[in-house]
Parts: structure tokens; C-alpha cells; sequence
């Protein structure tokens, strides 16, 4: 670094030098010679760049410097308190040095900012290299032939220019050498800056994830006991010291005297006030129009959302112009400053419980566009409102005591406060997701078999438990830790109710636009029944005509979209959990340093002892139960997209669904074999011995898995097919791992092996075409015309929506039977589907026009011949 300065300030004080000679060449020759002036000003020009182009490069080789250092520095931090912590433990000491550094560590986003400015600066360098070099190439030019650059000066004074031009080109061609060689050196120093930004950013990120990682584990503040008790008169003192908050206004007064700004804020937000009241007014118009028989129109929902956004700007903002204003001013007092910390922590959940309770009102998005029930919109209410005067309060007392406190988070006052509202969040959890007496009590009604009412003992003690648990850690002395994890437990919330809000959003989109089919559907059967009655519509606006509208579920939609939406719904919670508990994941790398028992595993051809930790087992469990959700949830996504982007039958998309099944679950299963430590070596030979096993006990229940397999890839039958196995008949549902469901006519549902499918005989009435043929036999009396039968047959079947034209339908004269003649009826229809109904309704049509033309169809006859040749043989018996 010595070395670099040095060489920085010779080149600075030779740069100075050039730059003072070209200035006065350019005076010199400008007064001799006035033609060469523009060419002179070029190298004085040329001579500037090179002298802000080497402070530049001081500049820059400085700031390498003061990077290198920092990194140096940090490094030798990150490397010391890693050897406290190995030495020490988490000691309760110790957990306090960790916070300071905690707080003290630079802020990643300037360095990322510095970076790409630096590569801003590198893509400007090189592109400043190529001009200078293009200008390089155009003094050569100059040299060669200077008659061009000197058109306008008369011929009898080139040759005395000839002598001064050459010198100019000469002090051109030193400076743009200089100027390339400087930008050169320019460049490196800034690869080199980058490297150490690299490096910072590098050193800063581990040390970063060192600190989360311990500090959530750590006692950072001693157990409270009942000594502590004493503390908090002296604590209320330091909080409401009367004279520091009079200085506090004293002084904020005497900000307001020269603050224009304050003032030009503060109008707006009267203004935007005084605009609160349209707003609102506008709230309510748009409840109303989405009460139209049309409908309504989706932009009136999107009008309320966008009015009910702006309306609680007003107060969040006049909270943050005031912590705003309490910043400004060279010197800033401790009470000040605590208390503009504070106003800017509570802005945003104050805006937030604020637009939570204007959906919440009467009229408002919840109950007028997404027809919430009174109920829910009432204890809603009442949940935000206990927010607001327990939780909003308690907040910002507990912010200003971080801020006043001598002991930091060690303060008992503060512990009490953060417990108090802990437990207020705790209170509103249970307001809000109690499945009886909470917000979604007639959602949880509504959905007796949905899995938040069937694990409702799982879920609600764990959200209800969480905020509790939190208040014993702060009392432990694991403050930050509680803290960090109330923050986020808070974020987490507010990602739900966003969800909510998002998925509300699309359902009622969804539904409008089936309301309004419906409507226009009635109303164009309106118009056709008011022209078939000769009558005329009247228009819809005119009062009294009134459109009865077909009731439609708000509540039921596709299952299609449902699904959609529900997966749609998925991703985005798992996205939004992943930001919100990103910074607190490295502290579960604590865990792997808990060991539960050892294997022994071959690590680069030697065997060691590996252990097995917590950290693992936890891994273990978030794979299980991610594979379960991803096994649920995945396939059914890929079948909708395959249902909007690809014209697949449904039968091909129910086997890709299947498979896509079976192939996370299998995935699912070796990431969780790999979790636990295990290799293909350690189990082939159970793997061996189950295979013996399953050839001998479990041969049954394998063919038939492999039978599934070869069913959902050869596909002989299909989801939807109407088969015929054996004596029973129906249509296939299921293809599961063991057995198919068929369901019959009778609408029950018959399991049949997938083994049946493959080794015996099938017969699949729509494998490759729906259509299928009919067989009408019916017999008409002896002497009858059979021609006349025939045509009338005939007339039936082609008569019917359902019967195709090609294969046409014909009548065959059957034969001569024992009571009439017989004649069938051949026909072929689109689908088995209909096959019965088309059954029915051909013998009704044949039947009426065998009637209205006086045809007979005979009932069995049978002629009964007595022998009366001699008496008959009669005797009466007693029962």
C-alpha cells in the first residue's frame, strides 16, 4: 500500500506537469499560430482527461485500500469470535458480544450497490479505451498527410506550420500513450477493487450466517427473578422523565420554525384527508354496483380494493412524517431518536391493521364482494380493535425502552412489555382461528372434511402456543431470540391475510363471470319466449322490468379452478414463508452439532464413524412432509396445466398424473434415504432378501403394481372406458397401485385387480372409439306388412339426435319365429354412455309409430290339443 502511493503521487505530480505544459503550449501556439488552435485546445483537453482520469485512479486505489482493510478487519472478527464461541459456549456473556457485532456488521446492500457501479465503471473504461485508441489511429493519419486537417489555411503559410503541427502530434501521441496506459492501470485497480468487494461481500455473508446461527441459541439478557422487581421503578422513571420529553417538544418546536418541507407535507396530507371522505363515498357506490342483476362488474371489486389501499395512507404517513421530522437536525437527542425509532417501527403493522379494519366495514370488500357472513365481518372487527389498543401501544413502549434502557434488551420493564404483547398476539390468534368462536368458524363449518378442520388439534394449540412460548423465552433471557421470532410470527400472519385477500380476489373473479353467463343466458331466453309470444322486450333499464336472475352458488366452483386456485395459493405461500423465515434457517444449522448415534460410512475409501444429528432428523421430517404435500398437490397441478395447454383426453392426463405421482414419491423417498446417511452398499443386501420375500409372499400383490404400471403405460384401458370384465360391466375410475375401481350401473363401485386386466380376457367398449352398435330385435304378427315395419324402424333410428349417420342404420328381415316374424334394428351411436337412454327411447319411438299405423307386435301363442278318443280321467284330491 506504501508502495502504490508512492507510485499515485509520482504519476499525480507528472500528470500536473503535462497538464501545465499543454496549457501553455496551447497559449503559445494560439498567439503564433491562430490555425492550430482547435488542435491545441484537443491536447490541453486530452491533458485535463489524463490529470481527473489519474485522481481517478487514486481514488480507486485508496478505496482498494480501505477494502482491503475492512475485509482484513472483518476477518479477523469473524475469525476471533468464532474461537470465543468454540472456547466459551453460548455463554450468557457471551450472547451480548455476539448481538453488539450482530448490530455493527455493515450493510450488504452498499456493497452490492458499489459493485455495480464498479462494473458500470469498467464497461465506461473500456469503452474510453477504444476512443482513445481510435484517435491513436487517426494521428497517424494526421501524420501522413497534414494537408487535410489544414484545408483552410493558404498555401504559403503550410510550410511554416509543418514544424509547430508536428510538435503538437508528438505531445497528442505522449498524452493518448499516457491516457492508455493510465486507463490500463485504471482498470486493474478497479478488478482488483472488485476482487476485494468480492471478498468483503464473501467474509461479511459467512460472518452474517455465523452470528444468526448462534444468537437464536444464546441467553442474551440473565434470568428475571425477583430481584429484578426492583428495577422497574427506576426503569418507569427513565421512560417518562418528564423534562427530557419536554426537551423532546421543545426541541421539535424549534425544528418547525424553518421547516418548509414539514409543512408542504403535512398540507398534502390534509388534503389527502379532506379527500378520505370521497374516497369512502366512492367505497360505498362501488359495493352498490357490484349489486347489479348483471353481476356487477369485476373493476368495481378492484375500485374498492384500490380505495380501501389508499384511505388508511393518510394516518400511517402522518406517523412517518413525524418520526421523519424528529430525524432531521444536527444533533438528535437519545429521547428523540427512541421515539422517532419507535414511530417508524409501528407505521407499517398501523397501516396494516388499519386497511384490515376498513375491509372489515359495514359495506365494505369483505361483506359486499366477497359476501363474507356478518358474523365473521363482526369478530373480525373485534380482533383488529384489540390489536390496535393492546398490541399498537405496547409496541411502541417496548421500542422506546430498547432505545432508553442502559442495558439494552437486558431491561425488566422492556421483558414485561414484549410479553404483554406477545400474549395480545396470542389473544388475537385465538379471536381469529378458533374453529367455534374465531373468524373462520363458518368457513371450518362449511368444510367438515377439509384437512384444517381434521387437524385443528395440531394446528391451532401449535399457532395459539408459539406467542406464549415466546413470552417464557424473554423471561429466560432469550430476548433476541423471542423477539426475532414474534417479528416473524407477525410477518407470517400478514401473509396470510394477504392469501386470503389474493385468493378471495380470484374466486370472486371467477364467479362474476359465471354469474353473468348465467344472466345472459337468461336473458336471451327471455327475448326468445317474448318473440315466440309476439310480445316486446322491454329495455332493461326501464323501471319494472325485472330479469329474474338463476341463483348460483357464490360459495361452489369447478373443480377445475379450485384446484388452481388452491395450488396457485400453495406456491405462493411456500414463496412468501421461504422470504419471511430466510434469516433465521442458518440457525438450525446449530442442530447439526447435536449428535444422536453414529454409522460407519466410506468416506474417500476409508471408513468413519459418521453421526447421525438433530439437524439431520429434522431434514428427514421437512422431506417427508414436503413429499406428502408435493405428491397431494403437484400432480393435480400438472394435470390442470395440461388441461389448458395441451388437448389431452382424460384418461391420458389421469396416467400422467398417476405416474407423476409415483415418480415424486420415489423421489421423495431416496432424498430421505440419502438424508439419513445411507448408501446403495448398506442395503443391497436387504434389498436381496426383501426380494426373495416378495417373489415368494407378496408375488401377488407386486404383479398386480406391475400390472398398474403396464396399464397406465400401454394404456389398454383408460379413465372414463366402459369395460366388461367377466360378468360385470362399468365404468373405470380409479387406477391405483393395487386394483382398479370400475363403477357399475348399479353405482356401486367394484374393485378388480390390475392383474385380471393384463392375463385375462377384457372387453373395452370405447378403447378406440367411443361409438358402439345397437341391436333392436322386435317381432311383428304373421300377415303383418313387413315392409311397411321396416320403414317404420327405420324412420325411428334416423329420427334420433343420437344415432350416426355413417355407419348408416338399417332392418333385417331375421326370420320366421314361433309367434312372429322377427326383424331387428341396427344402429350405431357416438358413446356407450348413452347406450341405455338411446335403448329406451328407440323402443318408445318404434312402439308409438307401430301403434299410430296399426301395426300388431304379437305375444307368444301356443295351441293346446286334447285326445278325445276315449273318456277323460278326472279326479278331485283334498288339499
Amino acid at each position: 500500500a506504501f508502495l502504490e502511493d508512492l507510485v499515485n503521487q509520482r504519476r499525480k505530480m507528472e500528470v500536473e506537469q503535462v497538464s501545465k505544459v499543454e496549457k501553455k503550449k496551447e497559449q503559445d501556439i494560439t498567439e503564433k499560430y491562430p490555425a492550430l488552435k482547435e488542435i491545441a485546445a484537443k491536447n490541453a483537453a486530452l491533458g485535463n482527461e489524463l490529470k481527473a482520469l489519474t485522481d481517478l485512479l487514486e481514488q480507486t486505489s485508496k478505496r482498494d485500500n480501505e477494502l482491503r482493510k475492512q475485509a482484513s478487519d472483518l476477518e479477523m472478527e469473524y475469525r476471533s469470535t468464532q474461537r470465543k464461541v468454540e472456547i466459551a459456549g453460548l455463554k450468557e456473556a457471551l450472547g451480548q458480544v455476539l448481538l453488539e457485532h450482530y448490530k455493527r456488521l455493515p450493510d450488504p446492500l452498499k456493497f452490492e450497490k458499489q459493485a455495480r457501479h464498479l462494473r458500470k465503471q469498467v464497461t465506461e473504461t473500456g469503452l474510453r479505451q477504444i476512443r482513445y485508441k481510435e484517435l491513436r489511429r487517426q494521428l497517424n493519419d494526421l501524420e501522413l498527410d497534414p494537408s487535410n486537417y489544414l484545408k483552410d489555411v493558404p498555401k504559403e503559410q503550410l510550410a511554416e506550420l509543418k514544424q509547430p503541427l508536428k510538435e503538437l502530434s508528438k505531445s497528442k501521441r505522449e498524452l493518448l500513450d499516457k491516457l492508455i496506459s493510465t486507463d490500463e492501470a485504471y482498470l486493474r485497480a478497479l478488478s482488483e477493487q472488485e476482487v476485494m468487494l468480492q471478498r468483503m461481500q464473501d467474509v461479511l455473508r459467512s460472518y452474517d450466517e455465523f452470528l444468526s446461527e448462534h444468537l437464536l441459541w444464546v441467553r442474551n439478557t440473565p434470568v428475571i427473578d425477583w430481584q429484578d422487581l426492583k428495577k422497574i421503578p427506576g426503569e418507569l422513571r427513565t421512560l417518562f422523565n418528564l423534562p427530557a420529553w419536554t426537551e423532546v417538544w421543545k426541541y421539535f418546536s424549534q425544528q418547525l420554525s424553518g421547516a418548509y418541507l414539514f409543512y408542504l407535507l403535512l398540507f398534502l396530507l390534509v388534503l389527502a384527508y379532506w379527500l378520505r371522505i370521497h374516497l369512502l363515498t366512492a367505497l360505498v357506490a362501488s359495493s352498490k354496483e357490484i349489486a347489479k342483476p348483471a353481476g356487477g362488474n369485476f373493476s368495481a371489486t378492484l375500485k374498492a380494493l384500490f380505495y380501501s389501499i389508499l384511505v388508511p395512507i393518510v394516518p400511517a404517513s402522518l406517523v412517518l412524517l413525524l418520526a421523519w421530522q424528529l430525524k432531521q437536525g444536527a444533533e438528535v437527542s437519545s429521547y428523540a431518536n427512541a421515539l422517532a425509532e419507535a414511530l417508524y417501527w409501528v407505521w407499517k403493522p398501523l397501516y396494516s391493521l388499519l386497511l384490515l379494519r376498513l375491509l372489515a366495514c359495514r359495506g365494505g370488500v369483505l361483506e359486499a364482494h366477497f359476501h363474507w357472513r356478518r358474523s365473521s365481518i363482526i369478530r373480525l372487527r373485534k380482533a383488529v380493535n384489540f390489536l390496535l389498543l393492546s398490541f399498537m401501544p405496547v409496541s411502541i413502549l417496548t421500542i422506546l425502552l430498547v432505545h432508553l434502557g442502559d442495558n439494552g434488551l437486558g431491561g425488566v420493564l422492556l421483558k414485561f412489555t414484549f410479553s404483554i404483547g406477545a400474549i395480545a398476539q396470542s389473544i388475537f390468534i385465538y379471536m381469529v382461528f378458533h374453529w367455534r368462536k374465531g373468524v373462520i368458524a363458518i368457513y371450518m363449518q362449511q368444510h367438515p372434511k377439509g384437512i384444517l378442520w381434521r387437524t385443528r388439534w395440531l394446528w391451532f394449540p401449535l399457532a395459539v402456543g408459539i406467542p406464549l412460548l415466546l413470552v417464557v423465552l424473554a423471561m429466560l433471557g432469550y430476548v433476541y431470540t423471542s423477539a426475532t421470532l414474534l417479528y416473524q410470527v407477525i410477518d407470517t400472519l400478514w401473509l396470510l391475510a394477504g392469501l386470503v385477500i389474493l385468493h378471495q380476489l380470484a374466486e370472486h373473479w371467477l364467479l362474476l363471470s359465471r354469474r353473468r353467463i348465467a344472466y345472459q343466458a337468461a336473458l336471451d331466453r327471455r327475448k326468445a319466449m317474448s318473440r315466440k309470444e309476439g310480445e316486446e322486450l322491454p329495455p332493461e333499464s326501464e323501471p319494472g322490468c325485472e330479469i329474474s336472475e338463476p341463483k348460483i352458488d357464490l360459495v361452489a366452483l369447478s373443480k377445475e379452478s379450485q384446484k388452481l386456485l388452491t395450488a396457485g395459493m400453495f406456491i405462493a405461500a411456500i414463496i412468501g414463508l421461504w422470504l419471511i423465515w430466510a434469516e433465521t434457517l442458518p440457525a438450525l444449522g446449530f442442530l447439526d452439532q447435536i449428535p444422536l448415534w453414529q454409522y460407519t460410512s466410506v468416506v474417500n475409501g476409508v471408513e468413519t464413524e459418521v453421526p447421525t444429528t438433530v439437524g439431520d432428523v429434522l431434514k428427514v421430517m421437512v422431506l417427508i412432509i414436503a413429499t406428502l404435500i408435493a405428491t397431494r398437490n403437484l400432480p393435480s397441478l400438472l394435470e390442470i396445466i395440461l388441461l389448458q395447454y395441451f388437448h389431452l383426453s382424460a384418461g391420458s392426463r389421469y396416467a400422467i398424473r398417476t405416474l407423476m405421482g409415483y415418480v415424486i414419491a420415489a423421489t421423495g423417498i431416496v432424498l430421505v434415504f440419502h438424508a439419513m446417511g445411507g448408501d446403495w452398499g448398506q442395503i443391497q443386501w436387504l434389498v436381496a432378501a426383501l426380494g426373495v420375500g416378495i417373489g415368494f409372499g407378496l408375488q401377488e400383490i407386486v404383479a398386480n403394481f406391475i400390472s398398474g404400471l403396464i396399464i397406465l403405460f400401454e394404456r389398454p384401458i383408460r379413465v372414463g372406458d366402459y369395460v366388461t370384465v367377466g360378468e360385470s360391466d362399468g365404468t373405470v375410475t380409479r387406477i391405483q397401485i393395487r386394483a382398479t375401481t370400475i363403477l357399475t350401473r348399479d353405482r356401486k363401485e367394484l374393485l378388480v385387480p390390475n392383474k385380471e386386466f393384463i392375463t385375462g380376457r377384457l372387453l373395452n367398449w370405447s378403447l378406440s372409439d367411443q361409438s358402439t352398435r345397437l341391436k333392436l330385435a322386435v317381432g311383428i304378427r304373421y300377415g303383418a306388412d313387413v315392409k311397411l315395419a321396416e320403414k317404420l324402424m327405420l324412420e325411428s333410428a334416423e329420427e334420433h339426435p343420437m344415432v350416426q349417420g355413417e355407419p348408416k342404420p338399417f332392418v333385417y328381415f331375421q326370420g320366421f319365429g314361433d309367434s312372429a316374424l322377427l326383424l331387428e334394428l341396427r344402429c350405431v351411436i357416438e358413446s356407450v354412455d348413452y347406450r341405455i337412454a338411446t335403448l329406451s327411447e328407440l323402443h318408445h319411438a318404434i312402439n308409438r309409430k307401430f301403434i299410430d299405423a296399426g301395426m300388431e307386435i304379437p305375444f307368444p301363442q301356443q295351441d293346446v290339443h286334447l285326445d278325445l278318443r276315449g273318456p277323460l280321467d278326472v279326479k278331485l284330491q283334498p288339499e
